[in-house]
């Protein structure tokens, strides 16, 4: 059962980001690699933030949970607490997924 919501979430959330994605069809800039993503992404948003309205993502959400959220929102990690502690009691497995 576990694995079928899980399942239901992840195409849920590819979805919403594709709605997303095609809504606003922004400019999107991704770092790959093993060494400095975090310092790269930082460098290019200090960068285009003085030109350009840009956001970046303030956590590593680098999964198929992750890059959705990324797309759709960016949650600062105080956000995080809230939104978890609103969880249904029987709905601990999607916190310990999401959050």
């Amino acid at each position: 059962m576990k694995n079928f919501f899980i399942r239901q979430l992840k195409i849920i959330l590819r979805y919403l980001a594709i709605a997303t994605i095609k809504k606003y069809q922004p400019g999107i800039i991704a770092v790959t690699g093993t060494v400095g993503k975090t310092s790269t992404k930082e460098a290019v948003y200090t960068l285009l933030r003085s030109i350009r309205r840009v956001r970046a993502s303030s956590l590593s959400f680098n999964d198929e949970f992750g890059v959705p959220l990324t797309i759709m929102l960016d949650w600062p990690e105080d956000k995080l607490k809230i939104v978890s502690r609103e969880f249904p009691a029987g709905a601990n497995f999607l916190k310990k997924l999401i959050f």
